[in-house]
């Protein structure tokens, strides 16, 4: 499991690694650390890069996230950071 913190936004949204998306209901979502605990959080994305994606709505600078091993998380499951 690896995850990292949002550091900055790039036009009007943030731009993470595309390895953090996952999909909840068939929509875009990222997981987010908060008290050592995931949740799955459902994000608006905007343009995609080579390996990166534009999240415009649903994180704020300073969350972290998860960028690997997404799918084998469950809602609420425990993190070590």
């Amino acid at each position: 499991l690896e995850f990292r913190r949002v550091l900055f936004r790039s036009g009007k949204g943030i731009m993470i690694p595309l390895s953090a998306m996952a999909t909840q209901d068939q929509k875009p979502s990222v997981w987010v650390i908060r008290d050592n605990k995931v949740t799955l959080t459902p994000v608006k994305v905007g343009r995609y890069g080579e390996d990166t994606v534009e999240i415009i709505e649903g994180l704020a600078k300073g969350d972290r996230i998860v960028t690997a091993g997404v799918s084998k998380l469950a809602e609420g499951e425990e993190v070590r950071v």
